[in-house]
C-alpha cells in the first residue's frame, strides 16, 4: 500500500510525462512518441541532469495553525467485494469471443484427410511446424504451429511459395531471406533456413463455439481452455477487488479531509501553485518539447485547465500534509529516520535509482526541496490510519 499511498499523493499533483516522479520513472519511457511528451535529449540518471534538475525553490508547507479543527473519523466499514468467477461467466466469455472472431472474418480449418500426400498448390491450407535459424542458430519467434494458406501471405515474401510442389507429410527444409526493413536489427535482410513439417491438408469448416476452442487458442480441449479462461477471469477479478478496497481507502482518507477545517490557504496554494508551475516549464525546456506537449499527454487542452489541476491537486496535498501530521501526534505514529531511508530506497529502485539521493533530486525538482520526504511521511500516516479503522463487513 505506501507505493499507492504515495503515487496517489503525487501524482495529484499531475507530474511531468518525461520526468521521473514518485510514481513511475518509467512512464516517461513508455509513453507513445506520436502523442506523449518525450524526453531524446537527456537522460535522468545522468550527473548533468541532476545538476540540472536540482531543485531551485523549497516546498511550501502550512503552519499548524492553519489546521483550526481536524474532521471526526472512526471506524470504517464497506461491502466485501464478490470475487467469485462462475462457470457461466466462463462460458459467456469464450462465447462472446468466439462471436467476435466470426465477426471479424476468423477462420475455422479442420484436418482433411483425402489431401494425405497431396501437392501443394496456391490457396490450399496446410498444419505446420516451422523452425527458423540464420547460420545454424534458432531466433527468436522463429518457431511455431500455424494453418497456413498458401498466397495469404502471412508470412514473409518467398515462404509460402517455397512450399508450392512439395508433398503434405513431408519434411522440408526452405531458404528464404528477410525484408530489409523487416523491423528486427538481427533479422532484416538475413538469408534464413525454415524447416517445415508439413503435417496436413486443412479444410474450412464454421466457426463455432465446439471447434473454436483449437482452431483459435491452440487448446487441446474445450475444457483445458476454458480453464484457462476461469483463472484469466479470476486474475482480474482480484485486480477489480484491489481496485475497489483502495477507493474504499481513499473514500475514508478523502473524508477526513473534508471534514477537517482550515483557515484560508488561497496565498500558500497559489504560492505552491506558481512554484510547481514555473519547475514544469523548466524541467520542458530542458528537454526541449513544448508545455503542451505535457498537458496534451494527460488529455487536458489548455495550460489554464492544467494549471487549474494543479492547483487543486496541491491544495488537496497541502491540506493533507498538516493534516496527518496533527494526526500522527494525536494517533502517536512516528516514522523513524531509517524506516524513511529503507522504504524510499525500494520505492527509488523500483523506480530505476540506485540512491534515494536521486530520487529525491528527481522528485524535488518538480515539487521543491523536502517534498518527498514530506508526502511520504504523509503516505506512511494515512497507511496506519487505514490498517487501524477501514474494515471490510
Amino acid at each position: 500500500m505506501k507505493k499507492r499511498m504515495l503515487c496517489a499523493v503525487a501524482a495529484a499533483a499531475v507530474m511531468s510525462a518525461f520526468i521521473i516522479t514518485g510514481c513511475g520513472k518509467e512512464s516517461s519511457k513508455s509513453q507513445s512518441s506520436d502523442n506523449k511528451a518525450s524526453s531524446s535529449t537527456a537522460d535522468p540518471a545522468s550527473s548533468e541532469t541532476k545538476e540540472a534538475l536540482k531543485p531551485e525553490f523549497k516546498a511550501v508547507k502550512l503552519s499548524e495553525d492553519k489546521l483550526k479543527n481536524v474532521g471526526e473519523y472512526g471506524e470504517f466499514t464497506y461491502d466485501k467485494f464478490d470475487a467469485t468467477v462462475s462457470d457461466d461467466d466462463v462460458n459467456d466469455y469464450y462465447a462472446n469471443a468466439v462471436k467476435e472472431a466470426v465477426e471479424a472474418g476468423e477462420k475455422a480449418y479442420e484436418k482433411d484427410e483425402s489431401l494425405d500426400g497431396h501437392v501443394i498448390a496456391s490457396g490450399d491450407t496446410v498444419n505446420l511446424d516451422f523452425t527458423g535459424s540464420i547460420d545454424g542458430v534458432e531466433f527468436e519467434g522463429g518457431k511455431g504451429n500455424t494453418n497456413l494458406t498458401i498466397g495469404s501471405n502471412k508470412f514473409i515474401p518467398g515462404f509460402e511459395d517455397a512450399l508450392i510442389g512439395k508433398k503434405i507429410g513431408e519434411t522440408v527444409t526452405i531458404d528464404v531471406t528477410f525484408p530489409e526493413n523487416y523491423g528486427k536489427d538481427q533479422l532484416n535482410g538475413k538469408a534464413a533456413k525454415f524447416e517445415c513439417v508439413l503435417h496436413y491438408g486443412c479444410k474450412e469448416v464454421p466457426l463455432t463455439v465446439d471447434n473454436a476452442y483449437s482452431v483459435l487458442f491452440g487448446a487441446a480441449s474445450k475444457e483445458e481452455f476454458l480453464t484457462r479462461i476461469k483463472s484469466y477471469l479470476e486474475s482480474a477479478k482480484k485486480q477489480e477487488e484491489q481496485t475497489y478496497v483502495n477507493e474504499k481507502q481513499q473514500e475514508f482518507l478523502k473524508a477526513i479531509v473534508d471534514k477537517s477545517e482550515f483557515e484560508d490557504i488561497s496565498v500558500e496554494v497559489k504560492e505552491y501553485s506558481d512554484l510547481v508551475m514555473e519547475a514544469e516549464k523548466r524541467i520542458a525546456k530542458y528537454y526541449n518539447v513544448e508545455l503542451s506537449q505535457v498537458y496534451t499527454s494527460y488529455g487536458f487542452t489548455s495550460e489554464d485547465e492544467f494549471k487549474e489541476k494543479i492547483r487543486e491537486s496541491l491544495e488537496n496535498q497541502l491540506k493533507t500534509n498538516v493534516l496527518m501530521d496533527a494526526i500522527a501526534k494525536k494517533e502517536q505514529i512516528e516514522i523513524t529516520d531509517e524506516y524513511y531511508q529503507s522504504e524510499t530506497l525500494a520505492l527509488a529502485q523500483q523506480q530505476g535509482y540506485s540512491t534515494v539521493a536521486e530520487f529525491e533530486n528527481a522528485y524535488d525538482a518538480e515539487f521543491g526541496e523536502g517534498s518527498l520526504k514530506t508526502n511520504l511521511i504523509a503516505s506512511y500516516i494515512q497507511e496506519k490510519l487505514v490498517e487501524k479503522y477501514v474494515k471490510e463487513k
